[in-house]
C-alpha cells in the first residue's frame, strides 16, 4: 500500500471523529491545522505497522474496524493516546501491539493495559527492559527495579524472605512485561520468548 492510500485512510479515520476534517477532507494539505497533520502522520505511522504483505492491505484488529459495534470507542481511546505520545518510537510499539492483537496473540484488554504502559513510560526504560528480558539477564541489574513493579512488569519472587531484607531480592518477568516484549517491542521473534 502507498503513503498516499494510508493517508487517505488516516484522514478517513480522522474524519469520523472531527467534523472539521470531515469537511476538508478534499482539501486536508492546504487546510489543515499543524496539530492535524502531526496526528495525521503519526497515524500513518501506526498503520502502516499493519501491512499485509500478501494483499498489501491494511488489517486492522476487529476491534478496530467499522463494522464493529465498539469500533468508535476503541478508535477514539486509540487516537487520543497516539496524539498524546511525543515518540515515534513509542508509536511503533504500539503498532506493534495492535499487530498482534489482530493476530489474537493478545485479547483487547492486554492490548489495552500494554498501550497504557507504553503511553507512561521512557521509551528508553521500556527499551532497557526488553533487553534484559531478551538476554536472559536478571531484572535485578535494570536501574530503578520499582518502575517494572509499578507498572506491573516484574515482581519480587522472595519479597518476605531474610535474603530479601539483607538486599537479595530475586524478580521475577509476569506475564504483562513478557507480553509487552515479545508482542511490542520484538514482535518478529515473538516464537522465542515462549520458554521464560
Amino acid at each position: 500500500m502507498m503513503d498516499e492510500e494510508i493517508k487517505k485512510y488516516a484522514i478517513d479515520i480522522i474524519a469520523d471523529f472531527n467534523p472539521y476534517i470531515a469537511a476538508i477532507k478534499t482539501t486536508f494539505e492546504k487546510t489543515c491545522s499543524i496539530s492535524d497533520k502531526i496526528l495525521i502522520k503519526k497515524l500513518m505511522r501506526l498503520l502502516s505497522g499493519q501491512m499485509n504483505d500478501m494483499n498489501s492491505q491494511i488489517k486492522l484488529a476487529s476491534y478496530f474496524q467499522r463494522e464493529s459495534p465498539k469500533y468508535y470507542k476503541n478508535m477514539q481511546r486509540l487516537i487520543y493516546v497516539i496524539n498524546a505520545i511525543n515518540s515515534d518510537d513509542k508509536i511503533d510499539v504500539i503498532s506493534n501491539l495492535l499487530r498482534s492483537l489482530s493476530m489474537n496473540l493478545i485479547d483487547l484488554k492486554m492490548f489495552w493495559r500494554l498501550v497504557d504502559i507504553v503511553d507512561k513510560m521512557y521509551y528508553d526504560d521500556i527499551v532497557e527492559f526488553a533487553n534484559l528480558v531478551s538476554q536472559k539477564t536478571s531484572l535485578g541489574k535494570y536501574y530503578n527495579i520499582f518502575i517494572l513493579q509499578e507498572y506491573g512488569l516484574a515482581s519480587c519472587t522472595n519479597e518476605f524472605t531474610i535474603a530479601a531484607m539483607e538486599g537479595n531480592r530475586e524478580y521475577q518477568i509476569t506475564k504483562i512485561g513478557l507480553e509487552l516484549v515479545r508482542c511490542g517491542c520484538d514482535s518478529d521473534h515473538y516464537d522465542s520468548y515462549k520458554e521464560i
